[in-house]
Formats: C-alpha cells, structure tokens, sequence
C-alpha cells in the first residue's frame, strides 16, 4: 500500500486549474501555457451536449430494437456505460469520490483539463496498460508495455505524477518490482524518485527497494548513503528487510567489517532469519584473499553449516567451493568438497538424486580445476566417497575429458589404468582420445605408443567380427591380422591389458596421422581393413584419402576417386570444399588448357545443389555451419576463371538466398581482380602468369573495373538518399546485404557491357536448377 501523500500545499487540483499558469514538464520539454480562457463555460457547454447526446442515446434504448436481444447487447450497453464514465469531464479528485467508476478502476489516471491529442492517447494506454498490469503483474509483456506508456505519458502528460492515484502508484510498483527482471533496479530507484517528487511518502519496504535500484544501477556509492542516512531512523536499525539489504551491498562492495557486523545485528534481532545471509559474507572475506580473511570465512563457513544444519543444500557447498577455487584456495575447496559428500543427512545418502547430482558436481568441478592435480585430486575424493555404481564411464570420461584438454597426457593414462584397477574397463572414446592427444604432443615416444595402441585397437577389432561370424555360422573363419602386408607394424606393448575394439574413429584418427607423415602404404593398409573390420567408411575418412589423392595423383584423378566412393559413402560440406578447390585449379588457364577430365562449374554446382537438397534435419544444420567464406570465393573464381559471367551472377545469389552469406572485403578484392583477367584480350590470357600480373592491359583493365563500381556504389548511394536514408545509419545485415546487391549489381553491368542479356541469367539458373527469378529485383535497393 502506498504511504499518505505529503501535505506539502494546501490547493486543490480545481484552484490550480482556475488560474493562468506555466507549467515547466520534466527532463527540461518546452513550457507548456495553460490558461482558462473561458475553460469552465467551455466545460459546462461540453457537459451539456454529453448529457444531451446520452440522453437521446436513453431514448433511443428504451425503444424495441432487433439488437436488444442480440448475444453481444448486455455487453454493449455496459461499454456504452463505461464509455459515458470515461467522457465525464468531473475533475479527478471529486470523481475519485463520487463516481461509481472508481469502484471499477481506482488506479485510473484522470486530467482536470483537456489534453492534445497525442497526450490524450498516450494517457489512454497507461490507463489501458494499469488495468491489464493490476489482473497479471508478473506478465512480462505487460510489465514491460506498462513501463514503456508510462514514460512516454510523462514526457507528453504535464505533471504526470502529480495525477496518480494511490492504487496505480501499487499497480507499478508490483509490477516492476519482480526479481526476474533485469530492469528491476533502475526502474524501482526512478520510481521512487517520481513517487517522492509527486509529494507521496515511501512506505519502508519501497524505500528498501529504491536503494536496492540504485545498487543495481550500478550507483553504489549513492545506495550506501542513503542506506547509511535511512539507518538513522530507530525501526530501520531493527527492521530485518533494512539490514539484509545492508548486508548484501555491503558485502557485494567489499566492506567486510561493515557487512559481519551488520550480520551479528540481525542474528541478534532475529536469531531465526536466514542463515544463508552468512554466504554474501564468506565471499567478500574469501575475495580479499588473505591468511587472515580466508581464516575468518572458514569459521563463518561453519557456522553457516551449524545453523543450516540438514537443510544444507548441494549448492549451499556449491557457492562456497567455487569462492575456494577462484581465489586459488583449493586445499580449502577440497575441504568443502568433503563435507558435501559426508552429508550429514542419512536420509539424503540413501536418495539416488543425491549421488546422481554430486556426480553432476563432481565433473563440473573436475571441468573448472586449473591443473591436473587439482583434477586429480576431486576426482579421487569422489572415489573415495561415491559408491562404486557411480564410478561409471561417465564419470571417468569428465576426468579424461579435462586431462585431455589440457594437455596432461601422462595423468590421462593414468586414469585409464586407474581405470582396469577399479574394474572399469575403457571403451574406444577414452582410448581414441588419448590417441589424438599423444599424436598432438608430437614427440617420439608419445607418437610409438599413439601408433602401437591404435592398431592394438583395430587387431581386437578384426579378432571381434571375427569371433561373431563364427559365433553366428559354426564354422572357423580365416584369420585376418593387422601385420598382413605390412611387416613393419607392431602391438601395443606398453598395456598388459585388453583393449577395446577401434571404431570408425579410430581408424580417422590413424589414417589422418599417417596421411600426414606421408605414409601412404599404412593409409592403404587402412582402408583395406575396413572391410574384414565391418565398418563402413565415413566421409571424414574418404575425404583425407581424397586430399592424398589430389597430392599425390592430381585433382582429375581424385574426381575419379570421388565418384566410385560416393556410391558407398555421403558426403558432407567438407567434401564438396575440397571439390570447389579442384575446380580452382582445373578452371585457371594458366595452370590447366584441358577441359576434359572434370565437370564443368555450371555441372558441379547442380549436384552440389541436387546433395543438399536432399538434406533433412541435423544433416541440413551441419552443412549450413560448416559452408564457409573460403569455400564461396572458390565459386566465384571457377565461374569468373571459366569465363562464365550468367554462372557467377547465378551461383552468387543462390549461395546468398541458401546460406545467408554476404560478401566480405576480400570478396571485393578478388570479384574486381578475377573480372579483370577475364576482360583482358585473349592474346595475354596464355601468358606465363608472373607476366599475366605485371601486364599493363591487366591493370589498366582492373582500374576501369573499379571505375564501375564505383559508379555504381555512387548511383546506389544517391537512390538511398531519395529514399530518405543513408547507408552509414543502416543496420549491419542491411549494410551486409547492400554490398552483396552492389556486387551484383556489378556483375550485372560487366555482363551487359559484353552484350549478354537477361536470357542468360534465366538459362544459367535453369543449368543450376536454381529456382528463377528477377535480376533487377535481385539487385534492388536493401530498404
């Protein structure tokens, strides 16, 4: 409820409106003249044909109509009543009194005097945002549209404030006082502000909240005095809301002493208040970070446990063990760490959550710790303490996961022999894991048992199909083994264990290793052994064996491995990358003069199309992420470098319409650069390419390239401008989006220059199966 409005002066709303007056609205808006030339005659007039209209509309409603018995008559007759009410010209004060509708609405909003327009309207929908605010004050709509119309009404309504009654005075503080909300700070200190300025007192629980909005707000300093001038008054020194707030700014700006003392206060007061208040404490001592201070927050630490007793919370330990570890304090983090999985709570230990959420916070913790002994460390207390059914995979693939990641690669396989000590026996993602990390270290011996473990891994693949075949038909099969044809590979010695069976990804991790050490015959030997191994090849694995064809044999017959591949195994977006690489080099004149031996742009492009069209679901997300920059310029320069303008223009506006992308600078740089070449005369296109760079036809061809564009850029920039808006003051996707229609619109001109109309873009689409469309539509201005 709202506290009594100050008696601060003795006129009413009815005196002050009988004057001339000017009136100064807030945040310094022009003076506003209000004067009563003839105001009350006018009003008496206006009243006189109110009355007389509803009058004749009483007449007219106590004749028979068809409509009275319509389902929608109650309903209308009770807006018509209400309508009558809103247009009642009484001032506010004496319709608050005797109106029948402040009964209906006593938080509406009501003026003395006429008001423009536009003030009237916004007035209108604060009145209309209250009503609805005060059915559901935590709609978050609502709150929002409340706050926003009652802004613009005291820029547009003079005085504003000074009209709101008690009862919209709660309605806005209800709503906008919602924890939830990341504005609730700023807007409970301005309306405080408002409310103190409108001549209204503060009830103690606003005068709280006005505080706690300026400390949100980032006024720190301001809060504290006023929380400072507010503890003056004798019942906010005792007042429990009062010192809580106390506690937590204090603590939050890092006054410790004041903050504990504040603490001892309202345990005094109030020995059953919130023990977690103590939390706020304990980490402004743990942040100072001293001997002292960290002595200090480990006895608050236990006195918060000594009240919560078992009500303590996993995030109660929580909260106090990421303090430990921000500030480097993990002997004392550990020490938390061992209370919460010692809960003093017996029912709570025999509740599987229990174990299942300390789990959970064990691999968080194991995530957040600085070095390997700090992982280890959490880790073993966990095996100390967790029964042995949750010392699962998981569990041992978080502490994997961080050694991993980390690069502690001797403390990981210590954990996987760990591991075969507790009777956990690793699976292939722990093993192909510490796989990849040994190659990464890039040392000899890390790289021997790297190797040595992956093909341990892939025998005891083959010895697996091996032992289901003839499990499943009764008779012995021949034996397959990773020495056959390959002398030189040994097993892993180094584990005196049995290891899982490799996966696919075991094989992409060694043949990836191989391939780049140029070991050709061990990435043959690899993908022979797919087959006696039962997996199927991925298109990670066919795509590296496909770059060590490139290398090796050349694009055109990496194309022809391509193909025989494809039968067997998708591809994904990297595939056709490395595709759109070939392209680059078959279509460039100065490193190839034969056509033949792979698809043309226009041919390559239509299968991209036709393989991602045929995408559904995760398929479809992954290739729109990993379609990059890189792989759209290789577009643009086999179309351009084929002499295929109608292409480029097409290819350009379809990967714009399917992947969202724009053009960056450097596509720019190179569109100008490859239509310069593509203009210069054919006698220079068979020159050695140093000479093709240094000839003077190339720059002077390139200057006048750039000369149209900017001709275009300019023309675009003008059109902008008659429009009313500038290109600076756009959006950054519409700035985006504009360089991406001048490209083409560059395009667009170098094509018509050569003569080729619009009936070569509508056949190139066509040839791309993109759908057909409109050029100059595709090149219209973005706003």
């Amino acid at each position: 409820m709202c506290a009594p409005r100050k008696k601060a002066k003795d006129e009413s709303i009815e005196d002050v409106a009988d004057v001339n007056y000017y009136e100064q609205d807030e945040k310094g808006q022009v003076p506003r003249r209000i004067d009563n030339l003839g105001r009350n005659e006018l009003l008496d007039e206006l009243k006189r044909e109110l009355e007389s209209g509803l009058g004749d509309s009483e007449e007219q409603a106590g004749q028979p109509s068809e409509l009275d018995n319509s389902p929608g008559a109650e309903q209308r007759r009770e807006e018509e009543e209400l309508f009558s009410l809103l247009k009642d010209p009484t001032p506010p004060s004496s319709r608050r009194r005797d109106s029948p509708f402040a009964d209906v609405l006593p938080h509406h909003i009501a003026t003395a005097t006429p008001l423009p327009r536009q003030s009237e309207i916004c007035l209108d929908r604060l009145n209309e945002t209250l009503n609805e605010s005060s059915f559901a004050p935590d709609d978050n709509k609502r709150r929002n549209q409340l706050w926003i119309w009652y802004e613009r009404s005291k820029l547009r309504v003079p005085s504003l404030t000074r009209m709101i009654p008690a009862d919209a005075w709660d309605v806005l503080w209800e709503t906008q006082d919602n924890e939830i909300s990341p504005e609730r700070g700023p807007r409970l200190a301005r309306l405080a502000q408002d409310k103190l300025g409108a001549g209204w007192d503060l009830s103690s629980i606003e005068q709280n909240r006005r505080i706690e909005g300026l400390f949100l707000d980032n006024k720190h300093s301001e809060a504290l005095q006023a929380w400072k001038t507010a503890e003056t008054d004798e019942h906010n020194r005792k007042d429990e809301d009062f010192l809580e707030l106390g506690i937590r700014m204090h603590a939050r700006a890092g006054m410790r002493n004041e903050a504990s003392g504040l603490l001892d206060r309202i345990f005094e007061h109030y020995p059953a208040a919130d023990p977690r208040l103590i939390q706020p404490v304990i980490d402004v001592y743990i942040r100072e970070n001293s001997d002292d201070s960290i002595a200090h927050a480990w006895l608050l630490y236990h006195r918060l446990r000594e009240r919560l007793s078992l009500d303590m919370k996993m995030d109660d330990y929580d909260a106090t063990i990421h303090s430990f570890f921000s500030v480097g304090r993990k002997g004392h983090a550990l020490a938390v760490f061992r209370d919460m999985m010692l809960c003093n709570d017996p029912m709570a230990r025999k509740d599987e959550t229990f174990y299942r959420t300390t789990l959970d916070r064990v691999m968080k913790f194991v995530d957040n710790s600085e070095s390997a002994t700090a992982a280890n460390e959490v880790s073993l207390e966990a095996i100390t303490y967790l029964p042995r059914r949750y010392q699962n995979k998981f569990f041992y693939a978080s502490w994997l996961r961080k050694l991993i990641s980390e690069g502690w690669n001797d403390e990981a396989s210590q954990v996987i022999e760990l591991m075969y000590e507790r009777n956990v026996r690793p699976d292939a993602r722990h093993m192909n894991g510490l796989i990849s990390a040994w190659l990464r270290a890039d040392s000899a011996k890390d790289t021997k048992k790297a190797e040595q473990l992956g093909w341990a891994m892939i025998q005891g693949r083959l010895d697996f199909v091996q032992h289901r075949a003839r499990e499943a038909t009764g008779q012995e099969q021949a034996h397959t083994s990773i020495h056959d044809n390959s002398e030189d590979i040994k097993v892993a010695m180094f584990l005196d264990r049995p290891v899982p069976s490799a996966t696919i990804e075991t094989f992409c991790v060694l043949l990836q290793h191989h391939l780049k050490r140029g070991m050709y015959g061990h990435a043959r030997h690899l993908r022979n052994l797919l087959v006696p191994a039962a997996l199927q090849m991925n298109s990670y694995f066919m795509n590296h064996l496909l770059q060590a064809e490139l290398y090796v044999r050349g694009y055109r017959r990496a194309w022809n491995r391509f193909q025989i591949m494809v039968q067997s195994v998708k591809p994904d977006m990297d595939t056709w990358a490395f595709l759109w690489e070939c392209m680059k080099k078959h279509t460039d004149s100065g490193l190839n003069q034969d056509p033949n031996g792979f698809p043309s742009p226009r041919e390559l492009f239509r299968s991209w199309r036709d393989w991602l069209g045929a995408l559904k679901g995760p398929e479809l997300n992954s290739a729109f992420t990993r379609f990059e920059l890189e792989t759209y310029h290789d577009v643009l320069r086999s179309f351009c470098l084929s002499r295929d303008m109608a292409g480029c223009f097409v290819a350009m506006h379809a990967m714009h319409e399917t992947f969202g992308i724009c053009p960056q600078d450097t596509t720019t740089r190179l569109l100008v650069a490859l239509l310069a070449r593509l203009n210069t005369a054919e006698g220079e296109q068979v020159v050695g390419a140093r000479r093709r760079k240094k000839s003077l036809s190339s720059q002077q061809t390139k200057s006048k390239i750039k000369d149209v564009l900017h001709v275009v850029w300019k023309q675009r920039l003008e059109q902008m401008i008659a429009n009313g808006y500038e290109y600076e003051k756009l959006e950054p996707d519409h700035q985006a989006e504009e360089n991406h229609r001048t490209l083409l619109s560059l395009l667009l001109a170098v094509m018509k220059t050569q003569g080729e109309a619009s009936d070569a873009l509508q056949s190139a689409a066509q040839a791309l199966q993109v759908e057909v469309f409109d050029p100059e539509e595709a090149i219209a201005l973005t706003a």
